[in-house]
């Protein structure tokens, strides 16, 4: 069996002190890669970090990578889907999917952080029943399905984003990517 091979990182953004100069190395690492030939950048969500994870907001982030940046594909590992509307998730992807010419891969997952729920008014339990039904109406809306009683469509369209979602693996969870295709 042939597999293309991919080159490629991961980063929780992590360190002390100002988020502003996190952030603009962080920026730097990705520019770095993208020089270097990395196939793919990805940034992880977490909230109320002090140090290990201080990047709550994916898109502006990779947004702002998608302009230092010409070839590296732009990853979010992974948007939580039960703390997101998934209409803004949809809409946020698209447009950080237009701005990279195309080069975002767009993962999802049900998160799993006890304090990050309770600070966001969740419990665990309620998880993978959150992430299954926004995962549905992402899905709707980046396959430009008509949404709400008037029809409306995702603007910008993403239609080829739906092929480059993909959901994080989580013990217990009996999620799946209906026409969607995994990059790994």
């Amino acid at each position: 069996m042939n597999h293309a091979f991919r080159l490629g990182f991961l980063t929780h953004v992590e360190g002390a002190g100002d988020a502003g100069r996190i952030y603009r190395e962080t920026l730097e690492l990705f520019v770095a890669a993208d020089e270097l030939g990395f196939d793919v950048g990805w940034v992880a969500e977490h909230h109320f970090k002090p140090v290990v994870g201080r990047l709550p907001s994916l898109f502006p982030f990779l947004a702002a990578a998608a302009e230092r940046t010409r070839h590296i594909r732009l990853g979010t590992s992974i948007v939580i889907l039960p703390f997101e509307h998934p209409l803004r998730i949809a809409e946020d992807a698209a447009v950080v999917d237009t701005l990279s010419g195309g080069r975002l891969e767009l993962g999802i997952g049900s998160g799993g952080d006890p304090a990050e729920f309770a600070a966001f008014g969740l419990t665990l339990d309620q998880r993978h029943t959150l992430t299954t039904d926004r995962l549905h109406t992402l899905q709707r809306a980046l396959r430009g399905e008509a949404l709400g009683e008037s029809g409306q469509q995702l603007q910008p369209p993403a239609p080829t984003l739906v092929n480059r979602l993909w959901q994080s693996a989580d013990v217990g969870c009996e999620l799946a990517l209906q026409g969607a295709t995994s990059h790994f």
